[in-house]
């Protein structure tokens, strides 16, 4: 009982010396002012190609998302027993365009955009953001780059948006 407080003492002060120690090791507690830069653009060139054809040709009353968070389009309700573990199937997913009604940002469906701008999911995550968005009944179309993009590359987007509204 009596070497408790001296112990107690002693783990506070080893672990304040710890603390201190990964604080001074971090070089940018040191620095004044960080170096982020702001980008150019949030798409590499194909993507923007393909964000404008997606523009173009899609019903005016649509708006093309990039860049979009898998949980801002689907939700795990909060009432089911396993909400933590759908959650975290979710957690850190993003989809390469969303598109949504534009009057409401009611989403519509996802669109995956095979290029290589941004590194590739492995084929066990891909099946289970398809799986996610199969069972959210949000369509996912998949389009891989080209020179040119036409109307017809996205009637299945506007027919699905016609058979919707």
């Amino acid at each position: 009982m009596q070497f408790i407080f001296p112990l107690l003492f002693f783990a506070l002060t080893v672990g304040l010396a710890v603390y201190r120690a990964k604080k001074q090791n971090d070089p940018l507690a040191r620095m004044q002012e960080w170096p982020y830069r702001q980008r150019d653009t949030l798409l590499s060139p194909e993507e923007t190609a393909f964000y404008q054809a997606l523009r173009r040709y899609l019903d005016p009353a649509l708006i093309v998302c990039p860049k979009v968070r898998l949980d801002s389009v689907v939700y795990a309700p909060p009432e089911s027993r396993i909400t933590f573990a759908l959650v975290a199937k979710m957690r850190d997913r993003y989809l390469d365009f969303a598109v949504c009604e534009a009057e409401t940002l009611r989403p519509l469906c996802a669109v995956k955009f095979n290029d290589n701008a941004a590194p590739q999911p492995n084929a066990q995550e891909q099946a289970e953001v398809e799986r996610i968005l199969r069972s959210a009944a949000v369509p996912l179309f998949s389009y891989q780059p080209q020179y040119q993009y036409q109307a017809a590359d996205f009637r299945q987007i506007n027919e699905l948006y016609c058979h919707n509204a």
